[in-house]
C-alpha cells in the first residue's frame, strides 16, 4: 500500500530537509479498494508540475519508494511524452497501453511563506556613565538581526487511481488538499 513514506521522501526532494515537520489534513480511502492487491504490478507515479526537472527527479523518486515497497514503481516522464502528458485522453491510452494498475498522482496546491525577525535581545550594563565609557561596551555587544526566521507551508494533494483498465472508477486512496509540510530555517 502507498503509504506516508512516499508523500515524505517527495517532499524531502522538493523542500530542504531542515526542520521539516508534516501533517495530514484530511485523509480518506475508498472502502471498495480494500481488496486490491498491487504487489508485483506497474504503479505510475505522476507529479503534476510544468518544471520538466523537478517533475522528473520527483517521479523518479517517488518510483523508487513504490520499488522499495514490493510494486513496479515507473515515473510518468518515462511512458508518456511531456506534450501529450496534459491530455488526458492521450494519457489514459497510454496508461492503458503500458498495463498500468495504478497512478499516484501529486500536486502541489498551496505554498506560503513567512518570514520573521529573529528575536531581538537587549542588555544592560554600568558603561551608561559616559559616551566614551560605553563605547566600546556597545560595539562588541552588536546583535545580527539576520538571518530571520522563514517558515515555508507546502499543501500537496496525493491521491491514488487505480488504472480505467481494473474497472474502479474512483480513487483508491486519497490524501485531499491537504499535505502540510513546513520547513524553518
Amino acid at each position: 500500500m502507498i503509504r506516508r513514506s512516499v508523500l515524505s521522501l517527495t517532499l524531502l526532494l522538493a523542500l530542504p530537509a531542515a526542520a521539516l515537520a508534516q501533517t495530514f489534513t484530511a485523509t480518506w480511502k475508498n472502502p471498495a479498494a480494500s481488496n486490491v492487491v498491487y504487489a508485483g504490478k506497474k504503479i505510475v507515479g505522476l507529479i503534476v508540475s510544468n518544471d520538466m526537472p523537478l517533475r522528473q527527479s520527483t517521479e523518479e523518486a517517488l518510483a523508487r519508494e513504490l520499488t522499495a515497497r514490493g510494486v513496479k514503481g515507473v515515473p510518468a516522464y518515462q511512458m508518456i511524452p511531456k506534450e501529450e502528458v496534459r491530455d488526458k485522453d492521450r494519457a489514459k491510452a497510454w496508461f492503458e497501453r503500458t498495463d498500468t494498475a495504478a497512478v499516484v498522482i501529486m500536486r502541489l496546491v498551496d505554498i506560503s511563506k513567512e518570514t520573521r525577525p529573529t528575536v531581538v535581545a537587549w542588555e544592560s550594563a554600568p558603561y551608561y556613565g559616559s559616551l566614551w565609557g560605553y563605547y566600546p561596551y556597545a560595539w562588541g555587544a552588536t546583535i545580527d538581526l539576520s538571518p530571520n526566521k522563514t517558515t515555508v507551508t507546502a499543501v500537496v494533494e496525493t491521491l491514488v487511481f487505480t488504472s480505467p483498465a481494473t474497472g474502479c472508477s474512483g480513487p483508491a486512496r486519497a490524501r485531499r488538499p491537504t499535505r502540510k509540510a513546513h520547513r524553518s530555517s
